[in-house]
């Protein structure tokens, strides 16, 4: 039987591929490089073709005369992503709250679970609300956690620090506290930076919370060089709350996952928020995860110091 070859939407290309399936994941095979990843679903947004007769030069002719015919008739159609890091200046404040010796501190090491799990709590934290609405919520975890000698509150007790959304707060926040002996394992093996935040996101089964975004900040509080980018950063970047949504939407989970394409999609503008950006300096170690945090500042003209983290992580 032949492989049906579909039309896959990535954040900046529609890109042409094979699909299979594989342990019950679509499995594409790009055209003509042969790279392989998994994609969603709703990522497919044409079948080209499912004929045996589909060789090569057949499906590059089929997709040259479609692109074409695309690009005829609109012309003027403006880029639909046009990220730049450049619209981050530095404001005439010396307002930093860039804990860098903590998080260098973490990256030299091999971080405890505790400390792990309360930067992904911390990071979870902060998931649809207000940066002083998440920190209250976690500082009310924080004394319950510390009243128990730092052992894990009844979801009932953790639920009770949350102002809407008790329960899925409270799923995520149990979900990622038993999931931080995993990142611990994987730092262990020598992953760093945005090769472990690869190895969790597309290896490791996920808990509720952490996507690729918060296991992005999750990783840069515990001295990992990623780019945590969220409303705040990508509204500055795509000129509107609306299209940083639809951005956003475009690197999901599917399940306990995210896919090689949404990873593909997150890293593309990771490294356009990156480019120009005068934050960013490639030879610092975590020059990433610090022009995303003076970054996130300059937008908010307030320093982000997250101290209700900072005075509990070890």
């Amino acid at each position: 039987m032949p492989l049906p070859f579909v039309v896959a939407r990535d954040a900046h290309d529609d890109l042409p591929l094979f699909v299979g399936l594989e342990d019950g994941e679509l499995v594409g095979i790009s055209v003509p490089s042969g790279e392989a990843f998994t994609i969603d679903p709703e990522e497919v947004v044409a079948s080209v073709s499912i004929d045996p007769a589909a060789i090569y030069w057949g499906l590059d002719l089929t997709w040259a005369q479609a692109t074409q015919r695309r690009a005829a008739e609109a012309p003027r159609r403006a880029p639909s992503y046009t990220p730049r890091g450049s619209l981050f200046n530095p404001l005439d404040l010396p307002m930093t709250g860039f804990p860098a010796e903590t998080l260098l501190r973490h990256r030299h090491a091999i971080p405890t679970v505790d400390t792990i799990r309360l930067s992904g709590l911390f990071a979870v934290s902060t998931v649809r609300t207000s940066i002083e609405q998440a920190e209250k919520s976690f500082n009310c975890f924080v004394e319950l956690y510390e009243a128990r000698g730092r052992e894990l509150p009844a979801i009932a007790d953790i639920r009770a620090c949350f102002h809407g959304l008790q329960n899925s707060k409270s799923r995520m926040f149990y979900e990622v506290a038993e999931y931080a002996p995993v990142i611990r394992d994987a730092i262990a093996q020598g992953l760093h930076d945005r090769e472990l935040r690869r190895y969790l996101v597309r290896q490791t089964t996920l808990p509720a919370g952490l996507g690729v975004t918060k296991m992005s900040f999750t990783l840069a509080l515990l001295g990992h060089d990623c780019v945590c980018l969220d409303a705040r950063l990508l509204g500055r970047m795509f000129g509107s709350r609306e299209k940083a949504t639809e951005v956003e939407n475009g690197w999901g989970k599917t399940g306990k996952h995210v896919s090689e394409l949404s990873l593909r999609r997150y890293e593309k503008v990771e490294d356009a928020f990156l480019a120009k950006n005068p934050f960013y300096d490639h030879e610092d170690p975590i020059g990433r995860a610090r022009a995303q945090w003076m970054s996130w500042e300059s937008v908010g003209r307030t320093a982000a110091t997250h101290s209700v983290w900072l005075n509990v992580v070890t």
